[in-house]
């Protein structure tokens, strides 16, 4: 085992040692415990932009220590975003199933865990540039897609989407995809500052200020991009990324699936499972990624509302849904879920459903997790109608009702990861994340 390994290891021995005698949360700053992957970028993390995304020093440290799981075990992560886990498990010679609703964090996924030739990679991109597109340009149906394009940059992303569906090779077509993803964003009208898609407004700001300045610098290298340069730079960034996943993973690929309730060979079956769930109400998972849906065509812009139903945290439902209270039959939760109905009915029903739809996800990690397995369950409490929400403390009880024992309770204090808007700031997140090591003892 190496230095860094054996730092993790002794850390880890240290944190369970002290919590077992005093049985209080630790604080703990991850960025500091695990200081040495701060340095650069680490392998293909960040190959592409998502919401919300798990800080990669939390699973490395629950992954890359002997008292959890060894080589070859598997990893599971039933909120698998775009990977955070599944690249940590593949590094440390694990396994990796997960789940994930979001077809474009899968499509991340799969092509950050998947090694690619950077020589063979860089001839398709050649090939794929000499392409022509002489046909009459159809459009995918992109929310508002004439808002957020000009008619130049919408031809040029209709032919390059062209040309990429002419490679072959389906790993090839996939890692382009997800870099002309990437370009989708970069060159959209939406404000780079804000996670959800939202014009640029720079009559806000007074001229002369800091930010009219740099939004009239942004948008003046909007209409001067060269789009070929710019998805060129892009694949290049991507190709680095992959190649240092050279001799580091195995060419067994990760199984990944829509639902995040597991079935089949994989009950039983699960040594540690590690995952962020989404935060009820307070993320806008499809929304943040709507326009990269549309261009890709994993959804059009007049399903978009349907494909959030799949969300778990999704905060908009019907007033018939709402009407009624919607109960838990946890004691405390309820007692909560009532005050927050009388003040607000749809506040209280994305809770209350958000905490049902849990409950059968626990038990499905009960069920999938081997004797003597983990469960490392990452959370954040919530700022309901102007009151904290102990999301994190239910949560873990949930856990421990089913069977759990609580074997490490971390809190680190943490800038939020949420996705708010001006709109939906009544639901906004505590800044500390509680991190719960939990065992499965039979």
């Amino acid at each position: 085992m190496n230095a860094p390994l054996i730092h993790i290891q002794a850390l880890l021995e240290s944190l369970l040692d002290n919590y077992q005698k005093t049985h209080t949360p630790i604080e703990i700053n991850f960025r500091e415990s695990v200081n040495w992957i701060n340095k650069g970028e680490r392998y293909s993390h960040l190959i592409h932009p998502y919401p919300a995304k798990l800080l990669s020093h939390i699973p490395y440290l629950f992954i890359n220590n002997e008292l959890l799981s060894s080589q070859g075990d598997r990893i599971f992560d039933p909120f698998c975003g775009s990977g955070t886990v599944a690249l940590e498990a593949l590094l440390a010679n694990r396994r990796f199933c997960g789940a994930e609703c979001n077809p474009l964090a899968r499509l991340i996924s799969k092509v950050k865990t998947t090694y690619l030739r950077s020589d063979i990679v860089r001839q398709e991109l050649s090939k794929l540039l000499k392409i022509k597109f002489l046909g009459k340009r159809k459009y995918p149906n992109v929310v508002n897609i004439n808002f957020w394009y000009t008619r130049k940059k919408k031809e040029f992303l209709h032919d390059l989407l062209f040309k990429i569906n002419s490679v072959d090779d389906q790993n090839i077509k996939d890692f382009f995809l997800v870099c002309f993803s990437n370009l989708v964003t970069k060159v959209s009208n939406a404000d780079p500052r804000i996670k959800v898609p939202v014009k640029i407004n720079i009559k806000k700001f007074d001229p002369g200020s800091t930010m009219f300045e740099y939004y009239s610098k942004y948008l003046k290298s909007l209409k001067k991009v060269n789009l070929e340069k710019l998805f060129i730079d892009i694949v290049e960034d991507n190709i680095y990324r992959i190649s240092t996943l050279e001799n580091r993973i195995s060419s067994q690929p990760i199984q990944l699936s829509k639902n995040a309730l597991l079935t089949g060979s994989h009950i039983n079956d699960i040594q540690l499972a590690i995952t962020s769930p989404p935060y009820a109400g307070a993320q806008k998972y499809v929304r943040s990624t709507s326009l990269n849906l549309g261009w890709l065509g994993f959804c059009n812009s007049n399903s978009l509302r349907d494909f959030e139903t799949k969300t778990i945290g999704r905060e908009h439902y019907t007033k018939n849904e709402y009407k009624n209270i919607c109960k838990t039959g946890i004691i405390e939760a309820d007692k909560e879920i009532l005050e927050i109905y009388n003040k607000s009915p749809i506040r209280s029903y994305i809770i209350s459903n958000y905490l049902n739809e849990m409950i059968h996800v626990v038990n499905n990690l009960y069920n999938s997790i081997s004797n003597n397995g983990f469960l490392v369950l990452v959370i954040a409490n919530n700022n309901i109608c102007g009151k904290e929400f102990k999301t994190a403390n239910i949560l873990r009880d949930i856990c421990i009702d089913k069977g759990f024992k609580l074997k490490l309770e971390l809190v680190d204090h943490i800038k939020s990861r949420g996705l708010m808007t001006k709109r939906n700031k009544t639901s906004g997140l505590i800044n500390s994340e509680y991190v719960y090591l939990l065992k499965k003892e039979r």
